[in-house]
C-alpha cells in the first residue's frame, strides 16, 4: 500500500485513541489503528512513524493510502470480517510506505470507537529475512485473477487467495460448498488424496451466478503444518464453455436445417412428379400432362425424368398435354422448345395437345418453332389416333 499527504485536522476519535492506547506509545513494535471505511490511519506510535517513513504523527494521519488494488481491498475486508466474528489473526503483508517495500507479519485486533464503529489495531513484526523469490511468489498469489486455495481432503478450506474471496465470498467453510454439485468435489478430493493429479471443468456457484471453472488439483505438503493437503488452482472458462455450447447448438441447427432442406427438396420432387406425371398410354407411347408454368427448374427435372423413361420404355411417341399449363411467357416457350428437341434427339415423335388460345398466342409471340410436331385438340383424341397406328420404323444407330 502506498500513501501520500492529504492534510486535515485531528478528529475527536483520534484524541480518544490517544488516551486509550497511551500504553502502546512506547512499544518497540510498530503499532497503528486503521479505519476500514476510509483506509486511513487514525493513530500510530513512534515505531509506526519510522516504519511508515513519516515526518510526524500529524503527517501520517493525514495520508490517504491509495491506490488500493482489488486484491488488497478483498484481503482487508476478509480481515475485518474475522474481527467482527471475534477472531484476532496474523498475516504476512508487504507494505509500501513511500514506495519502499516492507515485509511484516501483521497482527489484527478488533477495536471499537465510541460510536460503535469497528477499526483494526495493527501491530507489525518486520520479516527482514524473507527470500525475494518467496516474496514475489506470495505477491503474485495475492494479485492473480486465478482462484487458489489450500484444502484438506475432507473439503475444509485452510487458506484462499483474494481472488477466491472475491469470487465466492467469505461464508463458505468447505471447498465443496463452492461447487454446484458438491458430490463432484468429494470424489476429486479422494483422487488427490491418492496422489492423482486431477484436471476437470466444473460448475461453481459464485457470487455472480453459475460459472464454469477449469480446476487443477495436486497433493502437496502444507508449509505450516507439514500435513498433506490439496492445492487447488481454478480459472474461469465460462466464456469458452458458452462459445462451445453455441457452436454445438449452431451445428445441430445446421444439421436440422440440412435435413429440412433435404425433406423440402424431396417434397418438391414429389410435387413436381405429381404436377408432371409420365404416363404409359400404349406399348410405345408416353403421355406427359404439364400443370403450371414450365420454368428453368421444372424443365431440368422434367427433361431428366422424361428422357430416362423414353430410353427405358423405348417409346416411339411422347404426348405433351398442355391443358393444365398456365399462360406461358417467352422463357417458358423456350423451355418447351428445348424439351421437344431433347425428345426428338432420342428418336421419339412429339405430340402436343390441349393448346388454349392464350397458349397459342404466347407460343406465336415467342416464335416457337413447332416443325415436326403433331398437334391435337385433346389428350384423348391423340391417344385414340395413335393407339390404332402401327409403330413407325426406327433407324438403328
Amino acid at each position: 500500500m502506498n500513501a501520500h499527504d492529504d492534510g486535515g485536522d485531528r478528529k475527536p476519535e483520534t484524541l480518544s485513541l490517544d488516551l486509550r492506547l497511551a500504553a502502546l506509545e512506547d512499544s518497540p513494535i510498530p503499532t497503528w489503528v486503521i479505519d476500514s471505511r476510509t483506509i486511513r490511519i487514525l493513530w500510530a506510535n513512534e515505531r509506526a512513524l519510522a516504519l511508515w517513513n513519516a515526518s510526524s504523527k500529524q503527517e501520517l494521519l493525514a495520508r490517504v493510502i491509495e491506490p488500493i488494488p482489488d486484491a488488497v481491498r478483498t484481503r482487508l475486508d476478509a480481515s475485518f470480517d474475522k474481527l467482527r466474528n471475534g477472531q484476532s489473526h496474523a498475516e504476512e503483508w508487504t507494505l509500501y510506505p513511500r514506495s519502499v517495500p516492507h515485509v511484516v507479519m501483521l497482527h489484527f485486533s478488533a477495536l471499537y470507537l465510541p460510536d460503535g464503529h469497528l477499526v483494526a489495531l495493527q501491530q507489525a513484526i518486520p520479516q527482514d529475512s524473507v527470500d525475494p523469490q518467496t516474496l514475489r511468489a506470495a505477491e503474485a498469489l495475492h494479485h492473480t485473477s486465478a482462484v487458489v486455495a489450500f484444502v484438506r481432503f475432507d473439503g475444509e478450506l485452510m487458506q484462499q487467495n483474494p481472488a477466491a474471496l472475491k469470487t465466492f465470498g467469505r461464508s463458505a467453510k468447505r471447498w465443496t460448498d463452492w461447487l454446484r454439485h458438491s458430490a463432484e468435489g468429494v470424489s476429486l478430493l479422494e483422487a488427490v488424496a491418492r496422489d492423482e493429479a486431477v484436471e476437470a471443468e466444473l460448475a461453481f456457484q459464485t457470487q455472480h451466478g453459475i460459472r464454469w471453472h477449469k480446476v487443477e488439483m495436486h497433493r502437496v505438503r502444507d508449509a505450516v503444518t507439514g500435513e498433506l493437503v490439496a492445492l487447488i488452482h481454478q480459472t474461469d472458462v465460462s466464456e469458452r464453455q458458452q462459445a462451445e455450447a453455441e457452436l454445438l447448438s449452431q451445428s445441430k441447427l445446421m444439421h436440422e436445417l440440412e435435413e429440412a432442406l433435404s425433406l423440402l427438396d424431396e417434397q418438391r420432387r414429389d410435387i413436381l412428379s405429381l404436377s408432371a406425371p409420365i404416363l404409359e398410354v400404349g406399348s410405345d407411347t408416353l403421355a406427359l400432362p404439364l400443370i403450371g408454368t414450365l420454368d428453368q427448374g421444372r424443365f431440368g427435372e422434367i427433361a431428366s425424368r422424361l428422357l430416362h423413361q423414353i430410353s427405358h420404355n423405348r417409346a416411339a411417341r411422347v404426348i405433351v398435354d398442355l391443358t393444365g399449363a398456365s399462360m406461358m411467357a417467352a422463357s417458358s416457350a423456350l423451355h418447351l422448345r428445348r424439351l421437344i428437341n431433347a425428345v426428338q434427339l432420342l428418336g421419339a415423335h412429339v405430340i402436343l395437345t390441349g393448346i388454349s388460345a392464350q397458349l397459342a398466342q404466347s407460343l406465336q409471340q415467342a416464335d416457337c418453332d413447332l416443325r415436326g410436331v403433331s398437334i391435337y385438340r385433346t389428350l384423348a383424341e391423340a391417344i385414340r389416333q395413335h393407339s390404332t397406328q402401327p409403330q413407325p420404323l426406327r433407324t438403328k444407330s
